[in-house]
């Protein structure tokens, strides 16, 4: 029997649902999930807690038989990947003791392991706050080597979704990420959002290398309403391309760009989008 199976079983014998361990762990739902899938284990302070939580000792817990051990142990450092028995997350030392255990040290505790035991050790860090809001955690970090992935109020991982999203990919009513989609706000290498910043953007305001929206700022500009940059294209395009309504040069100043806009764009006059355009300027 392994770590999952012994999970499973404990967790049944309790009467738990998998949620309800996840609360108690402080860890997602999805967390225990992997665990008892066999796609990946605990870091080494979740290990002692489990056993602590159902207590029984760390052996009885993570080993599938005290009879069979595979002989080929594998030292490793932080980070390394090797041939697996078991998962442990974020473990930082292996060491091989006088009494033929080995020591893994991770947070400054130790996981005491048999010699003959090969271990995985992958960097992953997974926080999930106890306050809730609906289903959702207040805050949910899920970071590592791999896609893994935050859903939360706030959430910052590889993947995020949250009102507050922070990731590679991120979606969110505010969203920051290599490639970010806000309703809001976005921010990102590509950006897609109400606000969006980005080299590549797209928004209802956007600003970035290659912008496309309502309003359009950038190198290349297109906007549906305005549109400001060295390429622009709009009914209201101001840029350094001969097709530009108002074509710039380094003699046109900031007074003839406004006054154009007021002119050629009353439904902007006096609002906050010409109001931007006199701080961009």
């Amino acid at each position: 029997m392994n770590f999952a199976q012994n999970l499973i079983q404990l967790r049944k014998q309790r009467g738990l649902s998998q949620e309800e361990l996840a609360e108690i762990l402080n860890v997602s739902r999805q967390a225990v999930s992997k665990w008892e899938a066999g796609i990946n284990m605990p870091d080494i302070p979740k290990l002692i807690a489990i056993a602590d939580e159902f207590g029984i000792n760390l052996d009885d817990l993570v080993r599938s038989s005290f009879k069979e051990k595979n002989k080929d142990f594998y030292p490793t450092r932080r980070g390394a990947d090797c041939k697996a028995d078991f998962f442990t997350e974020g473990a930082q030392v292996a060491t091989e003791s006088s009494s033929g255990t080995i020591n893994i040290v991770s947070g400054g505790k130790i996981l005491k392991v048999g010699s003959g035991s090969t271990i995985y050790l992958k960097n992953e860090y997974e926080y999930v706050s106890k306050i809730k809001i609906g289903r959702l955690p207040l805050v949910h970090i899920h970071t590592g080597n791999g896609g893994q992935c935050a859903r939360g109020i706030i959430a910052i991982g590889n993947i995020a979704f949250g009102a507050l999203a922070v990731g590679g990919l991120s979606l969110g009513l505010f969203s920051f990420g290599g490639v970010s989609i806000g309703l809001l706000l976005s921010l990102g290498g590509m950006a897609v959002g109400g606000v969006s910043l980005g080299g590549f953007s797209i928004g209802l305001l956007a600003f970035g290398g290659c912008a496309l929206g309502m309003g359009a700022f950038g190198g290349f500009a297109a906007g549906k309403v305005f549109a400001l940059g060295s390429i622009a294209y709009g009914p209201v395009s101001i840029g350094e391309n001969i097709e530009a309504a108002l074509r710039l040069t380094e003699h046109t100043s900031k007074e003839e760009i406004i006054r154009y806009i007021e002119e050629n764009a009353p439904y902007v006059s006096g609002s906050i989008l010409l109001k931007l355009f006199r701080f961009l300027l």
